[in-house]
């Protein structure tokens, strides 16, 4: 991506909020077309991490198991907690602004070329997946609030060409022991479509 500077991460902040009048927008065909003007092309398996409740233990024990096997792993999470580099993650590390507003600039430039609005989430990422190609991870775990894939991740998903099934994270009213069922499953999985295990 080209070093673009100019606006610090607090404008960039600013701006993605202010480029789609909704907060939600289903479809896929704004976020493919500023993909593929990005050339985003990822050759990692993505995990999509979907649910009510739970992601954001998954995400991270996921990239620990990943990482502890020798991957070189990225995440992409919401919400943060305390600042916006929380979100995306390489190696475990959280961006750093310099890299976050150079994707942002990168994103605004094909956005600006296709002529479309994006919402905060899918501006978002399409941003950490640029950083995540750039970074030649060997995989990427993407988490989101909702059940079944926003346009956002699906997009992104798709773009990688993988069988990768999605994690799903929302587990309602089940117990403690359930719980630690369903995240065994989430292990079996990865180590199944990831690590090619059997």
């Amino acid at each position: 991506m080209p070093a673009m500077t100019g606006h610090d991460l607090a404008w960039w902040m600013a701006h993605i909020e202010r480029v789609h009048p909704s907060t939600i927008d289903m479809g896929l065909d704004r976020i493919r077309a500023v993909a593929d003007r990005l050339g985003i092309r990822p050759s990692f398996p993505v995990v999509t991490v979907g649910g009510t409740n739970g992601k954001g233990s998954a995400c991270m024990m996921l990239e620990s198991i990943l990482q502890h096997a020798g991957y070189k792993t990225a995440c992409y999470t919401s919400p943060h907690l305390l600042r916006y580099n929380e979100r995306v993650r390489i190696a475990r590390s959280a961006a750093d602004d310099a890299s976050l507003v150079r994707a942002f600039a990168a994103v605004e430039a094909a956005r600006a070329k296709v002529d479309v609005p994006l919402t905060y989430f899918e501006f978002g990422t399409l941003a950490a997946m640029a950083l995540f190609v750039e970074a030649k991870v060997d995989v990427a775990i993407l988490a989101h609030a909702v059940r079944g894939h926003p346009p956002g991740d699906d997009a992104q998903h798709r773009q990688t060409g993988d069988d990768v099934e999605a994690v799903e994270a929302g587990h309602g009213e089940v117990q403690e022991e359930e719980q630690f069922a369903l995240i065994g499953l989430r292990v079996l999985l990865v180590h199944r479509v990831v690590l090619g295990g059997s």
